[in-house]
């Protein structure tokens, strides 16, 4: 039989054990809310801009058909519409994926399985968008130049082509980005 000092020395442990559990449990729960935050933060980034890069992206579709339909004879407006969208593409796209790589990387790689090697994709995604938006852009400046002395089929043909490429690595990144989204939510459910 204990003693009533052993029994209170028990009682005294007993609920430091408690206070020590308890504070876990408040330490858990201010991670997870930092985590739920970080995360909202950089869900908002992909959002936001995601909205804005899809209206850009349909634009460069409509005007890569208006420029095919056109053909050699009226490309003034669709190279006009062009120019703008490849701007929008080297400045504010940029830094678009600029804030995904300081805001929404870092949460995917810490959250996702195998997050590192999903990053270490969506960054050659960049590359490669960056680099066909340049392509683009070169190509562009080319058929604005030749215009006026009349725009060659190859060279419609070209900035058809490279345009296509670049709508396509655009909404191909667009979707990987949702998947992984999806993902990371699915893993910070609860349960």
């Amino acid at each position: 039989m204990k003693t009533s000092s052993e029994r209170l020395a028990d009682a005294m442990e007993q609920t430091r054990r408690k206070w020590r559990l308890r504070i876990k449990a408040e330490a858990a729960v201010a991670e997870a809310t930092i985590n739920l935050d970080q995360f909202m933060a950089a869900l908002k980034v992909v959002e936001d801009d995601h909205q804005l890069v899809l209206e850009k992206v349909q634009a460069l579709r409509n005007a890569l058909c208006c420029l095919s339909e056109a053909g050699e004879q009226q490309p003034h407006q669709a190279i006009a519409i062009l120019k703008d969208l490849s701007a929008f593409f080297g400045a504010r796209f940029a830094k678009h994926m600029e804030e995904e790589e300081k805001n929404l990387f870092p949460f995917l790689e810490q959250t996702v399985p195998e997050g590192g090697s999903l990053v270490a994709r969506l960054r050659l995604d960049h590359t490669a968008i960056l680099n066909k938006r340049q392509e683009f852009a070169d190509c562009l400046e080319i058929a604005a130049e030749l215009m006026d002395d009349g725009l060659s089929r190859a060279v419609l043909l070209d900035l058809v082509a490279f345009g296509l490429e670049l709508w396509e690595l655009l909404d191909a990144h667009a979707h990987a980005e949702t998947q992984a989204i999806r993902q990371c939510m699915v893993c910070r459910l609860p349960g």
